[in-house]
Order: C-alpha cells, then sequence, then structure tokens
C-alpha cells in the first residue's frame, strides 16, 4: 500500500501543489530498490523524442498490452530527456518500482534504507511535457519539465520544475528535483539522496502552506462603499 505523508492541495500554493499532492510512498517487500539494472522497465513508458509528451493509455485491451514489446530500462535511460520522461510516466502510472528503478544508486539505497521515497500520487488525468537539456558536465544534467492535471475544480494546473539527473554505468538516473512553490520565492530544493533533509524541508513546506492559508483566510473582506 502507497502510505502518503504529505497533505494534498492547497490553493494559496503556486505551481507545484498538485505534483507534490502527497510524495512519501512507504518502500514494501515488493521494492525493487536492488533490481539489477537490465531488467526491463515494468511500466508502460514514454520513448521521449526531442520534446516528450505523455500519452495516457487509451482503450488499449489486455491482449495489446501482452503483446507490445516495452522498452528495456536501458533504452530508457538512454539520456537525460529520456529517463525524466520515464520517470514522469511512471510517476503518472503511480508505479512505485518503476521510479526505483529510475533512481540513482545512492537515492535507490536511501529510500531502501529508510523505506520510503519521493512518489507523487498516481493520476490518470495527468500529462507532462518534457523541455531542454542544461548540462552541468558529462555525467549530470537539469531538465526542465511541465506536469499537467486538473484542480480541484476540474481546470488543468501546470507545475514547472527542474529535474537533476546523472549518468551512471546503467544509464542515466534522476537524484533530486527543484520546484517553486510560492510565488517570488526561491526553489525548493529536494534530494532524493538525502531523504531526512528533504522530508524536513517538505514539513517546513506544509507549514508555511498553512501560514498562508490561514492568512488568506483571515484577510478582512474588502468592500466598496458607494456614493
Amino acid at each position: 500500500m502507497r502510505q502518503r505523508a504529505i497533505p494534498g492541495r492547497n490553493a494559496v500554493v503556486l505551481g507545484v501543489g498538485l505534483l507534490l499532492a502527497g510524495v512519501l510512498a512507504g518502500c514494501g517487500g515488493g521494492s525493487t530498490g536492488t533490481t539489477p539494472e537490465g531488467k526491463e522497465a515494468s511500466a508502460a513508458s514514454v520513448q521521449a523524442p526531442a520534446k516528450a509528451e505523455s500519452q495516457p493509455p487509451a482503450g488499449r485491451s489486455a491482449s495489446n498490452e501482452s503483446t507490445t514489446k516495452k522498452p528495456s530500462l536501458a533504452e530508457l535511460t538512454a539520456d537525460p530527456r529520456a529517463c525524466v520522461a520515464a520517470f514522469l510516466e511512471a510517476i503518472r502510472q503511480g508505479d512505485d518500482q518503476q521510479i526505483l528503478q529510475l533512481y540513482t544508486a545512492k537515492a535507490r539505497q536511501e529510500a531502501s534504507s529508510l523505506g520510503e521515497h519521493f512518489a507523487p500520487r498516481g493520476s490518470d488525468t495527468a500529462k507532462y511535457q518534457v523541455g531542454e537539456v542544461e548540462y552541468l558536465d558529462a555525467n549530470s544534467a537539469r531538465v526542465k519539465a511541465v506536469w499537467t492535471d486538473l484542480d480541484e475544480q476540474g481546470k488543468p494546473q501546470s507545475d514547472e520544475a527542474l529535474w537533476m539527473v546523472r549518468k551512471e554505468p546503467g544509464g542515466w538516473r534522476v537524484a533530486a528535483m527543484a520546484v517553486k512553490v510560492f510565488e517570488g520565492d526561491e526553489y525548493l530544493f529536494l534530494d532524493f539522496e538525502d531523504l531526512n533533509r528533504t522530508k524536513a524541508m517538505l514539513e517546513e513546506f506544509r507549514k508555511e502552506q498553512l501560514r498562508r492559508a490561514a492568512e488568506v483566510a483571515n484577510r478582512p473582506e474588502q468592500t466598496t462603499e458607494r456614493q
């Protein structure tokens, strides 16, 4: 069972509200933190072109699913953009096993040690676009991506994030993400290789959510006097 530790959406949060709706999942007995790098992906993931977009499955039969060959983990992580596309597809499908496989080795070790990992709530209505890549050096890069889903009113809301990826022997892997949570504020950096620090930052984020929500709720209504 996917145990969640962080509260859901809040109207005063900008951008990242949907993507951070319940982001810590427990690592159960079926976790694959130690799965060999060569194992094929367990979820139907997207091979990323110059601009990867999610394509939720629609109307596919069970027979089609069984005969469709899924990309290998090596194919899914051949470059930074493909890696992030596969990671976001795993999030969209709520596939904890795939998320763990797409972590860096250090992030998987951290998840295994603490028994939890970063895993936002899956959503059939979510879509994503993977944008440009900024190489920091030959073995690390930042990848821009936009996550779009429906808010509580059923309206599309888009979240922008930067995904930090690192090249490892088995391909590119996700190490961290950075998101802007409030208008005008600095990015919130979530390091999957240091979950205790990430949990502390998420708790501070939660407190700030509640503080701003209370501030908005207690704000006196402005009225216009008629002459």
